[in-house]
């Protein structure tokens, strides 16, 4: 993708950066619901959004997919940070 960023990814690529990502947000939730009892819907959801985006990311140029992907983690983060900030102390 760095030498050709106008080029699509192929479906393997695809898979592993999307699906890669995916997982790592949905596992995410599991260390949260044994420590806190509790399940990270923001996490949850973040990781639907990436699978639901999954089959486009395949017609889209590489830099575009990545460019969706990185957007995605980073409103979960803002999303996250804000609901923290708002938690009373």
């Amino acid at each position: 993708m760095i030498a050709h960023p106008g080029a699509r990814l192929d479906a393997g690529q695809v898979g592993l950066l999307f699906g890669g990502c995916a997982l790592y947000l949905a596992t995410f939730g599991y260390p949260r619901w044994r420590m806190f009892g509790t399940v990270s819907r923001t996490r949850l959801s973040a990781a639907a959004v990436v699978v639901v985006s999954l089959p486009v990311a395949r017609f889209v140029p590489g830099l575009v997919a990545l460019s969706v992907l990185a957007a995605v983690v980073v409103v979960l983060n803002v999303v996250e940070h804000v609901m923290v900030r708002r938690q009373p102390k």
